[in-house]
């Protein structure tokens, strides 16, 4: 909620005379009355590309408004504008624009839907379901299973929730998410029988009923997929920076937003990745690629897999890893900056650590083997020192 002097007025109010201000949040109304009038006059030849410039553009201004004002506006605030335009730019653009045919639907909708993952080490994992159920899931596992008839299973045991039938390519697609906060995991079973693990700090929006010709999911974060095989209906992981598509596999998806570098790391079968931007390739097993986070893909390289799936098991191996890089990790994972003295960058890692669930015992772990101890110094960084 955002309050100070000199709101939008109501139309018909009185205006002053002696002067005008032009408010922060009066500028955002109008950057979201020129995307609606954009919208509105290109009405027959919208493209793909027009939205997303229109979204880009749009919210650039907004969070550009949130950090012109000086009356204490938060991130929060900035993000909350950001969805208001999302939310008036997916209701205002006519079914006739061909924006139903775009193929982009599930990535809009994620934009509409921004996940927070500030709420810290120990929270829940949220199951949103599509007819707005909100489901709270503590348990340490986090299972989620669905299968065809509609029926959900938490950790074993049967939930209720209303069968979706089958739906047809032309159908208004309706989906839920599940968002795994920092310092937790989830396994979620989608009713093709897919299977994925999701990472700490992630989120994947899924139909709710998978297309009859198509299969079709979008990814923040971390996960680890092994993709039930139908020829008849592609599988695809859409990122901000990447789509993969495959009929049957089991590979690894690194796209955590803000991150510079974004991967797939293929364990078995085959997939073909396009960058968002430019590029595409085929992976074959024990091979990687890598991507921008604009979208520019490059070229697939040998990896080792093992590692980049570990952390399914609650493992991270490393091999002659910088302890930066550990700690890089762990900032992904738990929501923590580390800040490390100077003079720690020689030190490297080599073996394996376990992650059984509390940040805690990790750092303790960690100083048990390299010569460094950690002070929390507030909020959310923990400083790295060495150990004289």
């Amino acid at each position: 909620h955002i309050t100070g002097a000199g709101g939008i007025s109501g139309e018909g109010a009185p205006t002053p005379h002696h002067h005008h201000t032009t408010t922060p949040m009066s500028k955002l109304h109008k950057a979201i009355r020129d995307l609606i009038a954009h919208t509105s006059a290109h009405e027959p030849t919208v493209t793909s590309e027009e939205i997303t410039e229109g979204w880009a553009d749009t919210v650039s201004r907004a969070l550009s408004v949130a950090r012109r004002n000086r009356r204490r506006y938060t991130a929060a605030a900035a993000i909350g504008a950001a969805a208001v335009v999302g939310a008036l730019l997916w209701l205002t653009i006519p079914s006739g624009t061909g924006l139903l045919s775009t193929g982009r639907e599930i990535e809009l909708y994620a934009l509409r839907t921004p996940a927070s993952f500030t709420d810290g080490e120990g929270s829940s994992v949220k199951l949103l379901m599509a007819g707005g159920t909100e489901m709270l899931i503590d348990s340490p596992e986090a299972l989620i299973d669905h299968d065809a008839s509609g029926s959900l299973v938490i950790d074993h045991d049967s939930v209720a929730a209303p069968a979706v039938a089958e739906q047809a390519p032309s159908d208004a697609p309706v989906y839920n998410q599940v968002i795994v906060p920092y310092g937790r995991r989830s396994r979620l079973t989608m009713a093709d029988g897919t299977r994925m693990w999701l990472n700490s700090g992630s989120r994947v929006v899924y139909p709710a009923a998978f297309a009859s010709d198509s299969r079709e999911i979008y990814l923040e974060g971390e996960a680890y997929l092994e993709v039930a095989r139908d020829t008849s209906r592609p599988f695809t992981v859409k990122t901000s920076s990447m789509n993969i598509r495959v009929t049957g596999t089991r590979f690894n998806v690194f796209a955590y937003p803000g991150e510079a570098r974004h991967e797939v790391a293929l364990v078995q079968g085959g997939v073909t990745v396009r960058g968002s931007s430019a590029g595409e390739c085929r992976l074959t097993p024990g091979h990687a690629v890598s991507s921008t986070a604009g979208g520019d893909l490059g070229s697939a390289r040998r990896a080792d897999v093992t590692s980049r799936i570990s952390w399914v098991t609650n493992t991270l191996i490393y091999d002659d890893e910088p302890l930066q890089g550990v700690f890089e990790r762990l900032r992904l994972y738990y929501g923590k900056q580390f800040v490390m003295d100077a003079g720690l960058d020689h030190i490297h890692i080599t073996g394996k650590l376990d992650m059984p669930g509390s940040l805690e015992s990790i750092l303790e772990s960690i100083a048990f083997s390299v010569p460094v101890t950690f002070e929390h110094a507030g909020g959310d960084t923990i400083r790295v020192h060495s150990l004289k």
